[in-house]
């Protein structure tokens, strides 16, 4: 094996072991900067045109297949993979048809009837209405929009949709309960709140 070959293989199992996420957002970001080649490989995978968008979200089935596969050298406009605000997954925005998104209209609420919490003491146990359990104990919780346990498939469906710079309403209301229970400080909702201003004010209350 030749010395480039080594390196190579090195590389790669360096890459492999790369825990810290803000080391690889680093490292893309210095190699963006300083090698043309590679901001144009990260752009043609990351990026993409107003006119791929466009197509994507207008022509039918039939018409997507016969695209040509070969991009057009046009200026990119569009951060490609974003994150849904209705499922809260990564979408390719120029793959995001109709049926792509299931989700939720209503709000995850807590199941007093249901079995899971038959022997829970909250004394012991702690508070049942956490983020941790209602991802450890779906059967606990359900959906208002449709009185679905906590894990059900999304009752609503269409295109993935972005907001940009805020998370969904529905998360950041019950970031506002949980933030309330642990602090014991009330809080009235509002969708316009910024949750780290919110957060800033609470610990000024406590200290």
């Amino acid at each position: 094996m030749s010395s480039k070959d080594e390196t190579l293989e090195l590389v790669e199992k360096a890459i492999d072991n790369i825990s810290n996420i803000h080391r690889a957002h680093n490292l893309l970001r210095r190699l963006s900067r300083n090698s043309e080649s590679v901001r144009d490989f990260l752009a043609e995978e990351l990026l993409t045109t107003e006119s791929e968008v466009y197509s994507s979200n207008s022509e039918s089935e039939d018409e997507a297949a016969y695209r040509p596969s070969k991009r057009r050298r046009i200026p990119y406009a569009h951060v490609r993979y974003q994150k849904c605000a209705q499922c809260l997954e990564e979408f390719d925005i120029t793959d995001n048809t109709t049926g792509c998104c299931t989700w939720h209209e209503g709000e995850l609420e807590l199941d007093y009837e249901a079995d899971t919490w038959i022997d829970w003491d909250e004394y012991a146990h702690g508070p049942r209405d956490t983020l941790q359990h209602r991802e450890e104990y779906p059967d606990g919780f359900t959906w208002t929009c449709c009185d679905e346990p906590g894990d059900a498939e999304g009752c609503e469906s269409g295109r993935h949709s972005t907001v940009h710079g805020e998370p969904p309403q529905k998360r950041k209301r019950y970031e506002y309960e949980e933030l309330r229970e642990h602090t014991g400080t009330p809080l009235s909702f509002h969708h316009s709140c910024n949750m780290t201003l919110v957060s800033a004010n609470v610990l000024d209350r406590h200290t």
